[in-house]
């Protein structure tokens, strides 16, 4: 009974506990449509209080736990007698109830049973006491009533005020089978929990514009290994990172793939943050691959290299190339979202472009005009050189009326000025022609508004590449001034623009 001891080390999130009380109503009621040909929604409700007599209700009106399974179903490890449900090892309740409370009390009525049966674990004692027995109270109720009540008290892992939320939105995922098709009504602390699918992208495939389809394949095929795997792949209408990737179910539940920790494989999503990992998404459903006792993680074999590898060329076959269309597509329409964090960002940036306009905008105007500044010429670095504060470059090469240009775009931590341009001396002339593109990490405004994460990194970046070939455009088509207006954006930069 010292295992019980154990079950309080278990590295359990509060949804899936809560889920193998879940699973259990579930599959009882499954098991009660089945035995006697009924179709009506189980009905399950969890109610949380805090404080020191805080308590977790879970009541539902199942099946109820018959008669003929009850001293069975409170072993520990005594698996049902059908494992291919919900209900799979025989030791999630238990293992669930003695993680979150030292007290649990369960009361069941059979369906055409008369009687309710109640026990309860004082799991303290029982670990302390070695017992391994435990009392049945017994009262007579009427035939119509079944269900199930367990009531967790003693909390040992309590909701807190700020998991709630997530527990919400992460029992409404991983039901969301049962839930969308009315056989599960659940609800938590008074909310009946709905949930909302993504909306699927609608458009003409990026490269030829034409013939709109939607973004979803149905998909169906078997591992090597006798594994069948079916489900579907889609593509967001509107991008987030938060919701992409892949659900993994088993017996139409979510067992990993949650949409704080989807499942997305860098084989199939790629690096960081790709359009692809904002807008892929999709349900797998993998029956025959073993579960965790916990239920909240498969049990691999050599089956996920090849799932993944299978997935990835679905995902991508003719003729809705998913993958292609995630990564090339391109929204034209402003999205709601885009409005209000450009909407906001304005306003946000009103009291620095004030500034700007009012203070400093004046001083530039009324200062005398000064001479272009020239651009710094460079003794070309051997191979071997190190470049001072050199954090990444990359070397582009272009051919404009026969004359090669070599232009090198290059980040740095170090420098006064946000973008600077500097002439590499030709071997030979007149071609080709050098240019170095210098960017400055640690200028002011890179710091302030280009460090937070990979995209706004990656739009002020292209900002700045795009600034410093403009300039280099300009200069080369003989257009007055592209190094005086790249020297004033630097100067106003380095002011209230800069600055947060």
């Amino acid at each position: 009974m010292g295992v019980f001891g154990v079950f309080e080390a278990v590295d359990y999130k509060q949804w899936f506990a809560l889920a193998e009380f879940v699973d259990n109503s579930i599959q009882s009621a499954l098991d009660l449509w089945e035995r006697h040909n009924l179709a009506a929604p189980v009905h399950v409700t969890i109610q949380t209080s805090s404080g020191s007599d805080g308590k977790i209700i879970v009541k539902d009106d199942a099946g109820g736990i018959p008669l003929a399974r009850f001293a069975s179903a409170f072993e520990v490890g005594t698996p049902p007698p059908d494992a291919s449900g919900l209900s799979v090892y025989g030791i999630g309740m238990k293992s669930a109830a003695a993680w979150f409370a030292g007290r649990v009390q369960i009361t069941t009525t059979a369906f055409g049973e008369e009687v309710e049966r109640t026990v309860e674990y004082n799991f303290p004692d029982i670990v302390n006491k070695g017992l391994q027995d435990l009392e049945v109270t017994e009262v007579r109720v009427p035939a119509e009533d079944h269900g199930t009540r367990i009531v967790l008290s003693d909390l040992r892992n309590p909701i807190r005020t700020k998991t709630h939320g997530k527990v919400r939105d992460h029992l409404r995922s991983i039901y969301r089978h049962f839930i969308r098709n009315g056989s599960l009504i659940l609800t938590y602390d008074g909310e009946t929990l709905q949930y909302e699918e993504p909306e699927v992208l609608r458009a003409p495939f990026y490269r030829s514009g034409v013939d709109a389809v939607e973004w979803r394949k149905e998909l169906d095929f078997v591992l090597s290994s006798g594994e069948r795997v079916t489900g579907f792949a889609a593509v967001r209408k509107i991008g987030r990172a938060n919701g992409a990737g892949f659900s993994l179910f088993r017996r139409n539940r979510v067992i990993t793939g949650l949409e704080d920790d989807p499942w997305r494989p860098t084989e199939i999503f790629g690096q960081g943050n790709s359009f692809r990992s904002q807008r892929v998404f999709g349900e797998l459903h993998l029956d025959d691959v073993k579960v965790t006792y916990s239920k909240n993680g498969f049990v691999w074999q050599a089956s996920e290299e090849e799932l993944v590898e299978q997935l990835r060329q679905h995902l991508d076959s003719e003729p809705l190339p998913l993958l292609k269309q995630a990564e090339g597509y391109r929204a034209r329409e402003v999205t709601p979202q885009q409005r209000q964090a450009a909407v906001k960002a304005l306003g946000s940036m009103g009291p620095a472009l004030e500034k700007a306009v009012k203070h400093e905008l004046p001083e530039r105007l009324k200062a005398p005009v000064q001479p272009a500044p020239k651009l710094t010429p460079l003794v070309p670095a051997t191979n071997n050189a190190r470049i001072d504060g050199l954090a990444a470059e990359q070397v582009l090469t272009t051919s404009v009326d026969g004359t090669t240009w070599e232009i090198v775009l290059r980040l740095v931590d170090r420098g006064d000025d946000w973008i600077s341009l500097k002439d590499i001396p030709a071997t030979t002339a007149p071609s080709p022609k050098r240019l170095i593109v210098e960017i400055s990490l640690n200028h002011q405004f890179m710091r302030n508004f280009g460090e937070r994460d990979a995209v706004e990194s990656e739009a002020v970046l292209r900002v700045a590449a795009g600034i410093g070939l403009t300039a280099v455009t300009a200069r080369e088509a003989g257009v007055d001034g592209p190094m005086y207006m790249l020297d004033q954006l630097n100067r106003l930069m380095s002011g209230s623009l800069g600055r947060r």
